[in-house]
């Protein structure tokens, strides 16, 4: 698929290196694939918990009568 001259898939070097076999049967891309997905899925979590707690803190300081932007709370959060 790419420049190399031999057959055998670059990554795991058991089957021909085609499409089909990166995409689909590659141990190696699953392995990769697999770690993508729970970094992404890490970064998910994180990035939900932190807008859940700007969120928790807006309507603290709506619920005091305090005015405040979503914006500032999140630039108070990130300093935090």
């Amino acid at each position: 698929m790419g420049k190399s001259s031999l057959p055998l898939c670059r990554l795991c070097e058991e089957e021909d290196e085609t499409p089909i076999h990166l995409i689909y049967a590659c141990p190696r891309t699953k392995m990769e694939m697999d770690e993508l997905a729970e970094d992404v899925g890490r970064r998910k979590k994180s990035l939900e918990k932190f807008l859940w707690e700007a969120f928790l803190r807006l309507w603290i300081y709506i619920y005091f009568g305090i005015k405040i932007s979503f914006l500032t709370v999140l630039l108070r959060l990130i300093q935090d």
